[in-house]
């Protein structure tokens, strides 16, 4: 990836993720592959990047009310770490989730969702060690937990995404 300002001088390049605070204005972003292969990639540009530590719900990355299609970006870096996203769905926007982490390098990673319980004070797994999560979410604060399939092998980059309302 290199990324370049609208009179296409050299910004900064990445091979797997680029995360990249810019000012405002227009970019240009080229995709290549160095050996002329053929490749699926998934170019996410936007504000909802991973900000560590949230390797526990209490450190959740927040995102705040979800009314609509989310996606982010993060890693799982170093080996076994783990990642949490808070969100909460208002009244009115309730809805089926589609939460997944698409993957074209096998990469290997397991979602975990969580729901307030407002009785026990605390968040309680509702769908464990999936690749993909399909449910209606009511109003309510929820949490998910990004996990490596192996404990042995890191992710520089993964999207997660989308959850659609």
């Amino acid at each position: 990836m290199i990324v370049q300002d609208q009179n296409e001088s050299y910004i900064d390049s990445g091979k797997i993720t680029l995360q990249k605070v810019v000012d405002p204005g227009s970019y240009l972003i080229r995709v290549d592959s160095g050996d002329l292969s053929t490749l699926d990639y998934v170019l996410v540009i936007g504000k909802n990047f991973e900000t560590e530590p949230n390797d526990c719900i209490s450190e959740a990355n927040n995102l705040g009310h979800l009314e609509r299609c989310t996606v982010l970006s993060g890693s799982i870096e170093p080996m076994a770490n783990i990642d949490f996203y808070r969100f909460d769905v208002s009244s009115g926007t309730e809805g089926y989730a589609n939460i997944f982490v698409p993957t074209s390098d096998g990469a290997s990673t397991e979602l975990v969702l969580y729901e307030y319980n407002k009785t026990k004070e605390t968040y309680l797994p509702r769908h464990l060690n999936e690749d993909q999560i399909v449910t209606y979410l009511n109003e309510g604060s929820y949490a998910v937990r990004v996990e490596g399939y192996s404990i042995y092998d890191t992710i520089p980059g993964y999207v997660l995404g989308p959850v659609e309302k």
